[in-house]
């Protein structure tokens, strides 16, 4: 550490991001629908992005698994979302509609 500061550093902060999504997944595990998880990632990535337009940075399978379910079930739950009007999406690429409606579905 005292040869290579600026590795140390890097290291720290790859770690500190890890435990940092890994408190965010537990929190949405313990949500216990799928709707709730989905819809309080989409509102927590909006946040984090400052932008209620983005593209989900993960794949589709990788997200179903950060959420504990299906990539069938996690696309019927995105379906659901689209069709009351909250989300407007493309492959990954989301549009928050109605960001209430979504915070109704877990607050």
């Amino acid at each position: 550490m005292k040869k290579s500061p600026a590795l140390a550093i890097k290291l720290l902060e790859n770690s500190v991001t890890k435990t940092i999504t890994l408190e965010r997944q537990n929190k949405l595990l313990v949500l216990e629908r799928i709707e709730e998880r989905l819809a309080a990632y989409l509102i927590y990535t909006a946040r984090v992005l400052n932008n209620y337009t983005f593209t989900i940075p993960m794949k589709m399978k990788e997200l179903a698994a950060f959420l504990g379910t299906t990539p069938e079930t996690l696309s019927r739950k995105f379906k659901i979302l689209e069709q009351i009007g909250y989300i407007e999406r493309q492959r990954r690429q989301v549009v928050l509609t109605d960001t209430e409606g979504l915070e109704s579905l877990w607050e």
